[in-house]
């Protein structure tokens, strides 16, 4: 356990996981959220389809409600830092 003050940097190449820590590190006040919004990639992709060709296709499976189970967050909104007034 890492005890005292803690901060998460994120920035908009924070994506997937990156999203869900912000979100959740936030939401349980583990410290203050510094730099930039994150990308809201999260949907997530479970397998693939193969093609005629060889190819493949992903398709989207699943995203991720609030913790409260109310509503979508995150997916294409992002999670926003706290902005410091300097």
């Amino acid at each position: 356990m890492v005890v005292g003050p803690k901060v998460m940097l994120m920035d908009e190449f924070s994506a997937s996981d990156g999203d869900i820590v912000c979100y959740r590190f936030r939401k349980y006040k583990l410290g203050t959220l510094i730099g930039k919004r994150t990308w809201g990639g999260v949907v997530g992709i479970r397998g693939s389809l193969p093609l005629l060709d060889g190819g493949y296709m992903n398709r989207p499976e699943f995203s991720r409600y609030n913790v409260e189970g109310t509503e979508w967050v995150m997916e294409g909104k992002g999670v926003e830092p706290r902005h410091f007034r300097g």
